[in-house]
């Protein structure tokens, strides 16, 4: 088992990602349309949660892997965990704070025709993709880097 560690480490977290993109790209498709919908921040909320639980969940084989066969700790091996969940809250984040500040525009009238007119400010939108590209480099090379220390010390066990 401490020879197959690296590659059910690294099997593991692609499995995560692939998991946590695909239900990513699933709630854009359902989250888009209801953007002024008046219960949108309890919708974006509960799915928020749903996803940290989820991206708990994903990434709790790699941690088990990364600590026990990785010699390294806890706090190490949950940082590709952590660095998702950045991730995941400034999505969110923006989509709430987005919503805040259309809050006027999307009251005018029915909202399958406000969503189309939606107002981003460029600051907001700035942040968010900084953030959200900073965090999931941040996800990427904490995986490899666990991956790596994982090798590591199943070369050194051998």
């Amino acid at each position: 088992m401490k020879v197959l560690a690296p590659i059910l480490y690294v099997l593991a977290q692609v499995a995560a990602f692939a998991l946590l993109v695909t239900l990513l790209a699933w709630l854009s498709f359902v989250l888009r349309d209801m953007f002024c919908y008046p219960d949108y921040a309890f919708v974006v909320g509960y799915n928020l949660v749903i996803v940290l639980l989820i991206s708990l969940g994903a990434h709790a084989p790699g941690m088990w892997i990364a600590s026990r066969f990785g010699s390294s700790s806890v706090i190490r091996s949950a940082l590709p965990l952590l660095s998702a969940c950045v991730f995941f809250l400034l999505i969110f984040g923006g989509d709430l704070v987005l919503n805040a500040v259309n809050a006027e525009q999307c009251s005018l009238g029915n909202p399958e025709i406000q969503d189309n007119s939606i107002y981003t400010p460029a600051t907001l939108k700035a942040l968010v993709e900084v953030g959200t590209r900073l965090a999931a480099l941040a996800w990427i090379i904490s995986s490899v880097w666990l991956a790596c220390l994982t090798i590591r010390r199943a070369i050194q066990r051998t």
